[in-house]
């Protein structure tokens, strides 16, 4: 019982030491120079969700984003993210974000797509699919779609203000 248990406690505290790294490395490439245009996304989804409405995020919700920064600029970098300081070989994990009801999940996975979103902008890519989301009950889908349809809109009117992403 007792070696289970010690191994479930190592198995646990590694996987808590790998979200640490997570997070200090999307913390470190906000702070690149070389990864610049992340930075700036960064700052356009934050603005984007300035509103009467949200009072701001949760902790889990920035550490949420945050350490989903690699992921999102990695099919970029690959070259510059393998290499020194980074290491990063994190592409095979897939992240679930499991909250109570009402604990702001969405916001959580509505802030990464914008943020993604404003990154393919500040990169250039101005067409094609950033992200699929798919909700399994049609009454939540129903609140959820207008909740990322004003995320949406208010990053579009942000990125309308932004002369350097402009068309």
């Amino acid at each position: 019982q007792n070696i289970t248990n010690n191994a479930q406690f190592n198995e646990d505290i590694n996987s808590f030491k790998r979200e640490i790294k997570r997070f200090e490395r999307g913390i470190e490439i906000l702070d690149d120079p070389e990864l610049e245009a992340i930075k700036k996304a960064f700052i356009s989804m934050n603005q984007a969700f300035e509103n009467p409405h949200y009072d701001g995020w949760r902790l889990f919700q920035i550490v949420f984003i945050v350490s989903m920064i690699a992921d999102i600029v990695y099919n970029d970098n690959k070259d510059y993210l393998s290499s020194e300081p980074y290491n990063y070989n994190d592409y095979n994990i897939a992240e679930t974000i499991f909250f109570p009801t009402g604990g702001g999940k969405t916001e959580a996975f509505l802030g990464t797509t914008a943020l993604s979103m404003f990154y393919d902008r500040y990169i250039g890519k101005n067409y094609g699919v950033n992200t699929i989301i798919k909700y399994p009950l049609r009454l939540l889908s129903v609140q959820q779609l207008e909740r990322t349809l004003e995320v949406i809109e208010r990053a579009n009117e942000v990125l309308l203000k932004t002369e350097e992403i402009k068309n």
